[in-house]
């Protein structure tokens, strides 16, 4: 039998704890449950960010967070550069293409780097 792995963006091996947890009954995103627990969420990740200030989670899917940021920190016509070393790189170039963005696209190749390393 194959162990559960989460296979998006993967694969990678999930822990028998985050299974379980996953395995629990949902919570609405308007309940006073989730409102504690996204709370306790924001507070408990500063230090990963290093940060003091307020965090903002996207309860989504990568989708919501690619369009959120291209909604909020640009205006149709804007010019954008994508680097992009496969799908969901082009996914993100489609999305700020619908927004209006004009887009520079940077190609790279699958397990490629935007820097190229200069010998000699």
């Amino acid at each position: 039998m194959y162990p559960n792995i989460l296979r998006h963006p993967g694969p990678t091996p999930i822990p028998k704890k985050v299974e379980l947890a996953m395995a629990q009954n949902m919570i609405s995103h308007r309940s006073e449950e989730f409102v504690k627990l996204y709370r306790e969420t924001t507070e408990r990740v500063k230090p990963v960010f290093g940060t003091k200030q307020d965090i903002l989670l996207l309860p989504s899917g990568g989708t919501a967070a690619m369009e959120a940021a291209v909604v909020n920190i640009t205006s149709p016509g804007d010019e954008v550069v994508v680097v992009t070393v496969g799908a969901f790189g082009d996914y993100f170039v489609s999305i700020c293409e619908k927004h209006g963005l004009n887009v520079h696209k940077l190609q790279k190749e699958w397990g490629g780097s935007l820097y190229e390393r200069r010998v000699g």
